[in-house]
């Protein structure tokens, strides 16, 4: 089993002009000798999304990280960022790992097909089954989500 990644979270101390850098800490129980991958993903005030894969940033792996912006653009000081960097071939330390959370149970009484149906006030037939449906549909896919989670290690 791998866990597919690792995040680094903090606070941009001063604005980091294109094709400067930012220098970060490794996560506790993880090093440059850990194998990292390229699939990478930078984002400031949960909300701008950055891409390894875009090219709008860079990291390399030695002592510490080396956090590069290759955006074209500056980075604000002040400005909240999480890394999410890919990792290959290493089971996440304990301290890692999320808390448990529990599977749904289903109580709804609907079908789950792979769609959500839309609902609303024009809508002819029998909405309340409907919505049991859709609620199904999200507890189908939120379990196997939660199991995926649990098998990479990621949550209790």
């Amino acid at each position: 089993m791998t866990a597919p990644f690792v995040v680094v979270e903090g606070v941009l101390a001063a604005l980091v002009a294109d094709d400067g850098t930012v220098t970060l800490s490794y996560p506790s129980g993880y090093s440059s000798s850990d194998t990292w991958g390229t699939a990478h993903v930078l984002v400031f005030n949960d909300n701008d999304v950055y891409d390894a894969g875009a090219e709008t940033f860079s990291l390399t792996f030695s002592g510490s990280i080396t956090l590069t912006n290759l955006s074209g653009g500056s980075w604000a000081a002040g400005t909240r960022y999480r890394l999410q960097m890919d990792l290959v071939d290493t089971v996440a330390p304990e301290g890692q790992k999320q808390a448990a959370i529990a599977a749904l149970t289903d109580s709804t009484g609907g079908t789950a097909d792979g769609t959500m149906s839309a609902v609303g006030a024009t809508n002819s037939g029998d909405v309340s089954g409907t919505i049991n449906n859709n609620f199904k549909e999200l507890t189908v896919k939120l379990n196997l989500a939660l199991a995926v989670l649990r098998e990479y290690g990621m949550i209790a």
